[in-house]
């Protein structure tokens, strides 16, 4: 978590809070169309409530439509 913050500062992006009954609606989605754990398809979901990017080096997210996958590399 502390990676995340660091590189999150440095790249100027703000926190914000996602949770919402619609979040888990389509954390469901995700879920089910795309095939993604339910942690995956709920971070998969807060990021498309946000701005549709989404740090992460885990290709499933590419499975995604409409997210934006950015590697950490």
């Amino acid at each position: 978590m502390a990676a995340i913050k660091q590189i999150s500062e440095s790249r100027k992006l703000k926190e914000v809070r996602t949770m919402k009954s619609d979040l888990f609606i389509r954390q469901a989605e995700i879920e089910e169309k795309a095939g993604l754990s339910y942690f995956d398809s709920l971070i998969a979901a807060s990021a498309l409530a946000v701005d549709g990017a989404l740090f992460s080096d885990d290709s499933a997210f590419d499975r995604v439509q409409g997210l934006k996958r950015i590697p950490l590399g």
